[in-house]
């Protein structure tokens, strides 16, 4: 029976046997952390019944140019029956590994629904405004379908969203969706700033330095009639 088992776990980078038919994000930021939740489908595309087994996902960050692992919290991994299934967290120096374990048999076109979630531990830089660049997972596994949404209190408005976004509101929170897998840069602010084609702190700036400028002028020239 051993034996019989050990067949049936393939590694699945090997060849496209399993995809992640549905990889569906939700990143939510609250007081200093990021609440990462996923609703994942992984479906078996290939011709024989399979046992997943491991299934990774790989995080870093950037630290000064250099990949750091960075601090989570929370790992757990739920099928869609509310069990928990078996995780692990792998953690060296450049990276975390988060492992979790599918041991029920897969057949062809069937697919096993699960839901992961984990925090992060998120201090976004800025002064009025806030940049941020989404984390991004690494898996060996094949994704065909994706989105990806970043959700803020309300009182944030997402100023610039890199590549193609959708921003709106949601649930009573300021949202920003990309129907894609990716690594994401957002600037948000309590401002509410118009959404440009760039990042909005270096147009913010500017409008205060010329109207500096403008009150400078003014007053220089008036002062210039009195006298």
């Amino acid at each position: 029976m051993l034996a019989l088992l050990h067949l049936f776990v393939l590694p699945l980078a090997a060849a496209e046997v399993v995809v992640f038919q549905d990889y569906d994000t939700t990143m939510e930021y609250k007081d200093g952390s990021l609440t990462v939740t996923k609703d994942l489908r992984l479906k078996n595309v290939g011709s024989a019944p399979i046992i997943p087994g491991e299934v990774h996902f790989k995080l870093s960050k950037d630290r000064n140019g250099e990949a750091v692992a960075p601090e989570v919290s929370g790992f757990e991994v739920t099928d869609r029956f509310g069990n928990d299934l078996d995780t692990s967290k792998r953690v060296s120096q450049d990276q975390v590994d988060l492992v979790f374990t599918i041991w029920d048999p897969l057949l062809p076109d069937f697919y096993y629904d699960m839901t992961m979630t984990y925090e992060l531990e998120f201090k976004p830089k800025g002064i009025l405004f806030y940049h941020v660049v989404l984390p991004e997972e690494k898996t060996t596994i094949p994704i065909k379908g994706a989105t990806t949404t970043f959700k803020l209190p309300a009182h944030y408005h997402v100023t610039h969203a890199s590549g193609d976004s959708e921003v709106g509101s949601s649930d009573g929170s300021t949202t920003a969706t990309w129907d894609e897998k990716g690594s994401y840069d957002v600037e948000y602010s309590v401002i509410p700033f118009p959404r440009l084609g760039f990042r909005a702190v270096n147009a913010f700036w500017a409008l205060i330095i010329v109207l500096f400028l403008l009150n400078l002028f003014y007053r220089m020239k008036k002062k210039a009639r009195r006298g």
